[in-house]
């Protein structure tokens, strides 16, 4: 059986997740990673690129969270793109998502597979309930 939960309390959730991300004294920041994504806030793999998240982290509004993301990175490294986690200001682990060039995925990116200096663009920049 799947739990309802009304669209204020979606939004409650999602303002305490951006909260989260938001917490410290840094910067938040979204990584993506190639290989098997690993338990949650596990041991990371290689970092394909890295983006600095905006402050605050994004917005909510009903039950969406729109990270604050730029429309395109460029790859730090080779290889395809698999998952992603949010660190807060801290560095500290918040989240970790699937990440594919689908728009079905967590977070939707385009091109998966990378090239150093290559664009990385964020097809998908909204989490919702």
């Amino acid at each position: 059986m799947t739990i309802a939960v009304t669209v204020s309390a979606k939004t409650a959730r999602l303002t305490a997740l951006r909260d989260a991300i938001d917490t410290g004294a840094g910067t938040a920041q979204l990584t993506l990673y190639d290989g098997v994504r690993p338990a949650a806030g596990g041991a990371a793999t290689n970092a394909l690129g890295i983006v600095d998240l905006g402050s605050p982290a994004g917005t909510v509004s009903g039950n969406v969270l729109t990270l604050a993301l730029p429309d395109s990175i460029n790859a730090a490294a080779d290889g395809t793109v698999t998952w992603a986690r949010i660190t807060d200001k801290d560095g500290n682990w918040i989240m970790d998502m699937d990440a594919a060039d689908d728009p079905n995925a967590d977070l939707s990116i385009s091109p998966a597979s990378v090239f150093t200096g290559g664009l990385i663009n964020f097809t998908t920049k909204t989490l919702s309930e």
